[in-house]
């Protein structure tokens, strides 16, 4: 499914920046003052205005890196075999709802697992992979849940069977990065798959050149638990650092040259002394699987060959070490492996209003390649997601002003809700899951009660676009909450809410209808008009479709398409937008100007909080004392 493809040719100009005088040290909060730890910043690095710069971050003695929680089976338990049979294929459990998919073509990167090519002779490889593998027609299922066998080479990890902590010793000090890692990733097994092409002998179009810092092997050696890793893009940039700027210049920087990182995460099951995993995504749909410690790499959906448009926000699936999820600018999700070649594919015709809505497409339980699973969420395109703390669950919000959350598990669509005005730009889940923020173009941050599947206040404080959105996992506990948000008004706001201290105002009942044919009676909103088509009971009759086989010879593919098979799946639910008088109003407990330009990222961390910009700033905000100490992190 190939998308138009576009190479920036240059970037675009930065504005001037909103606040010029801002030169922000402190953010002062009831419980004391957010100190300005030190800012990264590219002085001499163009940055791309119009995406901004996103942070992924890696700390060893971080609670989120060093202790594994109990968490729903997201990937199959595998036997223990020898390792030659691990090496064989293995097995990966999904559950779905009922689809149809089709696909044929042959993987995109060559055999060999050579460097990147010119422009024409990257377009000869592909020409030459192409006739020299078989065709791979997909099924279509006609059962509601289904489980697919998909991959070969190392064994997905099992998930924890309890809490795994690691605690610094007396000796946290002098303890090298390589004994926490050793002593950290001693419970998974060893076996790792290296990407396949090199960094130091680039012969690569897509690559322009990559500079490792002078003594990155001696920094690497020297770094302790305490030290952090900051990825962060900045133009054509990925940029590798120390968090707290020690020392001053990156570790790496890697420039490229057709498209520009929009996002990238780093995999906290695969780190070890001899791999840190990062998954970079782009403008141009491309993927870069970059082996920080090995200096290694892997391209994948080269020349957009799954989805051309560009990538919003990739994130490692929790819990495994090879899947990824990715969202992107034309309304659809993939999940793919690092490990395997990509495949093109097409998409079936929806034939029900909940396909064309929400539709979930696999290939057969024999496919090799990518992708594992492709998502039609939304007709536009998706801004950011977001995994519940127990991973059951994904929250998604998008350019048509909705947040869908996504039985992660089943693969099924539960709620929808409508925002208030505008496109929806960011969302985050609260550290117990019952609660989610959205944040978007309304200048508003909503809160909604995922529990109770309703809205629980608004949010009203900043006067330009909401662009970053966090819980404060020091201060939430089951009934008081604090939060962040971050806008292109430059400012960071704080918040407090506890939702017995809300005003609950009267809320009209709303007109709903009830779907024919459905046997749970599900109910949806009349009022929401994405959704409110005129419901027709499925037909009985099983319609036969032939589509013409990608590589254009004339062979033909019959797809069977049960879209009786929808009764089996609840509907979700849909609840429009409520009036400015239904839903209380929250304001701010701290408004400060922090950037003297719009402000993307807010992340927290255990002792500090992390902003970004669109200019490429990276400040980290350290705690007030008193808040740090008195916590149990």
């Amino acid at each position: 499914m190939a998308n138009k493809r576009f190479y920036p040719e240059k970037l675009i100009k930065p504005c001037p920046p909103s606040n010029p005088d801002c030169h922000c040290t402190e953010i002062h909060t009831p419980e004391g003052i957010y100190t300005l730890l030190h800012e990264l910043y590219q002085e001499t690095t163009q940055p791309q205005f119009n995406s901004g710069t996103h942070v992924s971050i890696f700390c060893p003695t971080s609670t989120s890196s060093t202790t594994i929680k109990q968490q729903p089976q997201l990937l199959p338990q595998q036997p223990q075999q020898p390792q030659q049979q691990q090496q064989q294929q293995q097995n990966t459990q999904f559950l779905s709802i009922p689809f149809n998919y089709s696909s044929t073509t042959t993987s995109s990167i060559s055999d060999d697992g050579g460097d990147f090519l010119s422009s024409v002779e990257e377009e000869d490889l592909d020409s030459s992979s192409n006739n020299s593998t078989q065709n791979s027609p997909l099924n279509s299922l006609s059962v509601p849940i289904e489980l697919f066998s998909s991959r070969s080479g190392p064994p997905s990890p099992k998930p924890a069977t309890s809490d795994i902590t690691i605690e610094p010793s007396s000796s946290t000090n002098t303890s090298t990065l390589s004994s926490f890692w050793h002593s950290s990733r001693s419970h998974h097994h060893h076996h790792h798959k290296k990407p396949k092409n090199s960094l130091s002998k680039l012969k690569s179009s897509f690559i322009e050149y990559m500079s490792p810092h002078e003594q990155l092997q001696k920094i690497l050696n020297e770094r302790t638990l305490q030290d952090c890793n900051v990825f962060y893009n900045v133009g054509l940039n990925l940029i590798w650092q120390d968090a707290q700027g020690q020392p001053r210049e990156p570790l790496a920087k890697i420039t490229f040259g057709k498209a520009y990182p929009t996002c990238q995460d780093v995999n906290l099951m695969t780190s070890s002394i001899d791999h840190l995993d990062v998954i970079i995504g782009f403008s141009s749909g491309d993927f870069i699987w970059y082996d920080t410690i090995c200096n290694r790499y892997t391209r994948l959906n080269k020349n957009g060959i799954m989805n051309g448009s560009s990538v919003t926000m990739v994130k490692w699936i929790p819990g495994s070490e090879d899947l990824f999820m990715a969202s992107f600018d034309d309304g659809s999700i993939l999940i793919l492996d690092k490990d395997r070649d990509d495949q093109a594919f097409i998409l079936p015709e929806s034939q029900t209003w909940v396909e064309e809505h929400f539709q979930i497409t696999k290939p057969n339980k024999n496919n090799k390649h990518n992708p594992i699973a492709h998502w039609q969420v939304s007709q536009k395109g998706i801004t950011a997601f977001a995994f519940s703390p127990n991973n059951q669950y994904i929250a998604t919000v998008g350019k048509d002003g909705l947040m869908r959350t996504i039985d992660y598990t089943n693969e099924r669509l539960c709620d929808v809700f409508v925002g208030y005005y505008g496109s929806l730009l960011c969302v985050a889940w609260s550290p117990d899951g019952k609660y989610i923020l959205t944040g978007g173009q309304d200048d508003l941050v909503t809160i909604w009660s995922f529990k109770e599947n309703k809205i629980i206040a608004r949010c009203q404080g900043h006067r330009s676009w909401v662009t970053g959105v966090a819980f404060d996992p020091l201060h939430c506990d089951d009934k008081d909450y604090r939060f962040a948000s971050v806008g292109e008004d430059c400012k960071i706001l704080l918040w407090d809410f506890s939702v017995n201290a809300l005003h609950k105002p009267k809320q009209r009942k709303a007109s709903i209808i009830t779907l024919h044919g459905e046997t749970n009676n599900h109910q949806i909103p009349i009022q929401d008009s994405l959704f409110n088509k005129p419901s027709q009971p499925p037909s009985p009759l099983k319609k036969f479709r032939k589509r013409s086989s990608i590589f254009g010879n004339n062979e033909s593919t019959l797809l069977l398409q049960p879209i009786e098979a929808t009764q089996h799946v609840k509907l979700p639910t849909i609840h429009p937008a409520l009036s400015k008088c239904q839903v209380p109003f929250l304001q701010p407990i701290v408004k400060q100007t922090i950037h003297p330009d719009p402000c993307v990222d807010v992340v927290y961390r255990d002792d500090y909080i992390i902003t970004t910009d669109r200019r490429g700033r990276v400040c980290a905000w350290g705690r007030p004392i008193n808040a740090t100490s008195n916590s149990s992190y």
